[in-house]
């Protein structure tokens, strides 16, 4: 039995809105403080690994050598390990590839898991290279790390069944994300799916997310002000909740306030980015239902941090509320609107009485 982590790369210098297969692509600052990052927790949280095979292409090489050094290992080089090769659009822009070759880009998109791009290699072949690969590494028995890339690691996922064939172009991978494998008499069993460690949810990345989805100015400002009201109510909870997993979500909950149904809009953007802790936090953070006999848990110190702040304000619930509940145009509206506040309450009173346990135990 061995168990096999596979790890894309770091970001690298280019490659948004290009078709990068096997050309070379060094890695860019980001991305090497990021994976020095990984390498540390790696190191702590997965202090088996024995072995460390990369593609041989420099991204992944460099990556591999941040890591390595943790572990005082040599880094073997596996060429079965790189990542699918796109032919003679590899290196090329997709704005340029749809306008050389509106065929074949069409054909691609209708059966993507068996096209051939010209002298290159179906993601169905890739797929079982990563598959021998995989087999023959586990036969050392030991904790295995595999640098790779994201073709080459979501053509293994969906050899295995993890997703369907022709979801193949849509299946994400983010940089420095982790799939756990085992495997176990000749058989390969996925575990995860692509994660990333929350360490690497610096504010940067932090940043870099409000950019993408252009969250506008005064929802970052109100994120702010509610992951600032979360540390401060956590100063008298003896420390029993995970402070840094509810500032990461307070930072990014509204991320995508401006669509509709935007707490589930956010929470899927945060699970394909390899969060799904913080993705679960967020899809609940306007959850009426709760169990009054229950604990408070991380979730519910977000979703009441949530509604104690108005715009970029912290107010009191009874403010909140009757703020919100101008808002209620139906019979339907103020129902929600009342068993939102009832938690309010709940969660209010739950708080009061850690306060005062932690006051006694004093």
């Amino acid at each position: 039995m061995t168990d096999i982590y596979l790890l894309r790369h770091a970001e690298t210098d280019r490659g948004k809105g290009l078709c990068i297969g096997r050309s070379e692509n060094g890695l860019s600052k980001t991305g090497r403080n990021r994976a020095a990052v990984l390498a540390c927790w790696m190191k702590e949280n997965i202090p088996d690994i024995a072995e460390i095979h990369t593609s041989p292409l420099q991204r992944a090489v460099d990556t591999a050598g941040i890591i390595v050094r943790r572990y005082s290992l040599i880094c073997q080089i596996d060429s079965a390990l790189t990542e699918i090769d796109t032919g003679i659009w590899d290196g090329m822009s997709f704005a340029k590839i749809r306008e050389e070759f509106p065929e074949e880009y069409e054909k691609r998109g209708q059966d993507p898991w068996h096209y051939r791009i010209e002298h290159g290699e179906t993601f169905e072949e890739a797929g079982r290279r990563m598959k021998a690969a995989l087999l023959h590494i586990a036969e050392s028995g030991r904790t295995v790390l595999v640098v790779s890339h994201k073709g080459a690691i979501n053509a293994l996922r969906v050899s295995l069944e993890q997703a369907e064939e022709n979801d193949i172009l849509n299946l994400t991978c983010p940089n420095l994300s982790i799939v756990k494998v085992h495997v176990d008499s000749n058989t390969i069993s996925l575990e995860t799916e692509p994660y990333r460690p929350e360490v690497l949810l610096d504010d940067e990345m932090t940043a870099e997310l409000w950019q993408k989805h252009q969250t506008p100015e005064h929802v970052i400002r109100h994120m702010q002000a509610v992951a600032d009201y979360a540390m401060e109510i956590l100063q008298h909870t003896a420390g029993r909740f995970n402070a840094e997993r509810i500032r990461k979500a307070a930072l990014l909950h509204d991320l995508d306030r401006l669509q509709p149904h935007h707490a589930a809009v956010a929470a899927r953007s945060l699970q394909k980015e390899g969060f799904p802790e913080i993705a679960g936090m967020i899809a609940g953070h306007h959850r009426e239902e709760y169990d009054p006999g229950a604990a408070l848990s991380d979730a519910d110190i977000l979703w009441y941090a949530d509604k104690c702040v108005l715009e970029d304000k912290v107010v009191g619930i009874g403010e909140r509320f009757a703020a919100s509940r101008k808002k209620c145009k139906s019979e339907e509206a103020l129902i929600h609107h009342q068993r939102r506040y009832e938690k309010a309450v709940w969660i209010r009173n739950k708080l009061e009485e850690e306060n005062n346990d932690e006051t006694d135990q004093n």
